[in-house]
């Protein structure tokens, strides 16, 4: 696969008002496209918080954003980068460290989350877009849709062993959007706590690999 840094075939053409000559200038399509994904990349990431805080009350972590990993759900590490990083078993998520070349320009951006690490070079997680929120004992989280929605939010799924608890994402389906809105959840009547799930990766450091994030909170059955 053609990547960023390889062949230049089209000639570009530049007019210099000093005299009005042409200059012509060797370029690539693929290093055109590439630049602009790196753009649109980096508009995307920078979507995501800087730090998520993960974790019950009292043992809470607080996960930063890693500036150098995104993660790419549909394509193995090899069609998504050249420089791929690590995956999530089973979960068709791959990590990478550079930008993509020119087979993944025409991603869907929207497919591309942050990657999220308890500190320089620890465990990797990746947001999959639910939040779990619990509301305080005897409240029905179904009957919260409402207060949900007016922050933006809808409910995906009731915990079967705990009414009072559910699984939920923004209405925009946008897994950035379920993070830069935490705060308005915390912030609803009766809610106790708050939780973004994140997917434990399997990330390389050369042929080693990273020690795995903790499991991501169990989801009730249905």
């Amino acid at each position: 696969m053609a990547m960023c840094e390889h062949r230049r075939r089209s000639i570009l053409f530049h007019l210099l008002v000093p005299g009005g000559k042409w200059q012509t200038v060797i370029d690539s399509p693929v290093r055109v496209a590439c630049y602009r994904f790196r753009v649109l990349l980096k508009d995307r990431l920078d979507r995501f918080p800087a730090e998520i805080e993960v974790g019950t009350p009292g043992q809470s972590a607080r996960w930063r954003k890693d500036a150098h990993l995104f993660a790419g759900r549909g394509a193995p590490p090899e069609a998504l980068s050249a420089a791929p990083a690590g995956e999530i078993p089973g979960e068709g998520l791959a990590l990478s460290r550079a930008a993509p070349g020119a087979a993944a320009a025409e991603a869907d951006l929207g497919r591309i989350a942050a990657v999220y690490r308890t500190a320089e070079g620890g465990p990797v997680g990746v947001p999959t877009g639910e939040v779990l929120v619990r509301f305080a004992s005897g409240v029905a989280a179904e009957e919260r849709r409402e207060a949900l929605a007016g922050a933006g939010y809808e409910l995906s799924q009731v915990l079967a062993y705990a009414p009072h608890a559910a699984w939920v994402r923004a209405r925009s389906g946008d897994g950035a959007d379920s993070l830069t809105g935490l705060g308005r959840l915390r912030a609803l009547p009766d809610v106790e706590h708050v939780e973004p799930q994140l997917l434990s990766a399997r990330a390389w450091k050369s042929e080693d690999e990273a020690s795995p994030a903790p499991s991501p909170p169990e989801r009730g059955p249905g």
